[in-house]
C-alpha cells in the first residue's frame, strides 16, 4: 500500500481488559501510511495498553464506569481529539461507539466510523437499548459488520441504508496460537481424563450453556471420568449456570473465569461445543474459527458466521438450537468415532487456517481508511 502522507486514525475501545484481535490490530496496521493513537475506555488500567505499546502505538486510558463517568469520558474525547485532530475516528464496542462517535460528531469530525460486536442483544434482552443503536448508526458514516447475519440485523432491523454497511469478517494471526503451555494447563486444573469436554463462552443466556449441561450429565453414564470445562466462567447467567451445575458432580467440572493461554487450554479439549440460541446471536462467534484452527471436534449451532460459511456444518456436528437431546448424541457420536473426526478436523484446521487471516482483515480496513481518506466514500 503506498500513501503519500501518515493518516491520523483515533482508535477507540470500551470494557476490554485483554483481547487478542485488538492486539494483532496493533500488530498489523500499516504505519508507514497510517498513525494510530488508541484510546481505552475501562474502570482501570488494561493490560492491553502495554501490547499496544509494545507495537508502538501510543495509547491512553480514560477511567470509565458506565453511566456515571459518560459526562467526564466525553470530555476526556472531545479534549484528546482536539489535540490529536485524527481524520478518522473508529469506534469499536458499544460504549466506545456511543461516546467517540458523539464526541467526534461534536467537532465535525466527518469520517466517524464503527465496527458492530453484537448482534441482536439488544433486540431480545434490552429493548430499550435498541435506541442507542440508531443513534450509534446514524452518527457512522459506515458501519462494518464481521458476519451477513449482523449486516441483516442492522439494515432490516434497525432501518440503516445498505451502503453505509460494509462486511469484514473476523481475521486470525495464527501464529499466536501456541499451545506450548497444554503440559502446565493440564497438571493446573487436573485434566488427565478422557473426555475433556470444553466450553468457551460467558456466562450468559443466549450462548446456551444451560442446554449443554444436561447433555454433559447424561454423557457421565458412559463416559463416568468425563470433565466439562467451561472457560469464561462469569456473566448475568451465573446463578442459573450455577444452579444446573449443582446436578452434577463437583469433581466432573471445572469453571475457569480466565485463562491468558486459552489456546493452551483450549488445545486439550477432546470435544468443543458452543451452542447460540438462535442464528442472529453471535455477531461473529471467533470461538467457531479458534476451535476448527486448532482442529477440535465441534459441535455447533449455526450462528453468526457459521450460518455464513458452509465450511462450518460441512465438518462440525451441527445440532438445532436449544437442544440438550441432540447435543448428548452428537457427543457420543464424536466419541464413538474419534479418530475419524481427528483426522476430519485436521483437514478442517487447515482451511480455516488459510482462510482467516488476519492480513486479509487488516487489507480490508487499510482500504477502507485510504478510500475516506480519499473521500472515496
Amino acid at each position: 500500500m503506498k500513501c503519500e502522507k501518515k493518516i491520523k486514525i483515533l482508535a477507540v475501545f470500551s470494557n476490554i481488559d485483554n483481547a487478542n484481535e485488538f492486539v494483532w490490530y496493533a500488530k498489523h496496521i500499516n504505519k508507514n501510511c497510517f498513525h494510530i493513537k488508541a484510546v481505552f475506555l475501562h474502570p482501570y488500567m488494561p493490560q492491553i495498553i502495554k501490547d499496544f505499546e509494545q507495537h508502538n502505538i501510543p495509547s491512553t486510558h480514560i477511567t470509565y464506569h458506565g453511566k456515571r463517568s459518560f459526562i467526564f469520558a466525553f470530555f476526556r474525547l472531545l479534549f484528546i481529539m482536539l489535540k490529536f485532530k485524527p481524520y478518522v475516528v473508529h469506534a469499536q464496542l458499544f460504549d466506545a461507539s456511543l461516546l467517540a462517535l458523539f464526541a467526534a460528531k461534536t467537532l465535525g469530525i466527518r469520517n466517524r466510523i464503527h465496527t458492530r460486536h453484537h448482534g441482536n442483544l439488544h433486540h431480545i434482552y434490552h429493548p430499550h437499548a435498541v435506541k442507542y443503536d440508531r443513534w450509534v448508526n446514524s452518527w457512522s458514516k459506515l458501519i462494518i459488520c464481521p458476519s451477513e447475519q449482523t449486516k441483516n440485523i442492522i439494515i432490516e432491523k434497525e432501518q440503516v441504508l445498505p451502503h453505509k454497511v460494509v462486511v469484514i469478517k473476523h481475521g486470525f494471526d495464527f501464529s499466536f496460537f501456541s499451545t506450548n503451555k497444554k503440559d502446565d494447563l493440564k497438571q493446573r486444573y487436573t485434566l488427565n481424563q478422557f473426555p475433556i469436554i470444553g466450553v468457551v463462552s460467558r456466562f450468559t443466556e443466549w450462548k446456551g450453556i444451560q442446554y449443554i449441561i444436561p447433555a454433559f450429565k447424561n454423557l457421565l453414564h458412559q463416559y463416568p471420568e468425563a470433565i466439562l470445562v467451561m472457560a469464561g466462567a462469569e456473566g448475568d447467567f451465573t446463578n442459573q449456570i450455577t444452579h444446573i451445575l449443582k446436578e452434577i458432580p463437583a469433581n466432573n467440572f471445572r469453571l475457569i473465569r480466565f485463562e491468558k493461554d486459552i489456546y493452551s487450554l483450549m488445545s486439550l479439549f477432546h470435544v468443543f461445543v458452543h451452542v447460540p440460541v438462535s442464528p442472529d446471536a453471535e455477531s461473529f462467534g471467533q470461538v467457531y474459527v479458534e476451535a476448527f484452527a486448532l482442529a477440535i471436534p465441534s459441535i455447533i449451532t449455526l450462528s453468526g458466521i457459521a450460518t455464513d460459511d458452509d465450511i462450518f456444518a460441512k465438518y462440525a456436528e451441527v445440532v438445532d438450537y436449544k437442544n440438550s437431546k441432540q447435543i448428548y448424541q452428537s457427543l457420543i457420536k464424536i466419541l464413538n468415532n474419534y479418530t475419524t473426526y481427528i483426522n476430519k478436523f485436521n483437514e478442517a484446521s487447515q482451511k480455516i487456517r488459510s482462510k482467516y487471516t488476519f492480513e486479509n482483515k487488516m487489507h480490508a480496513l487499510e482500504d477502507i481508511y485510504l478510500k475516506l481518506y480519499k473521500n472515496e466514500l
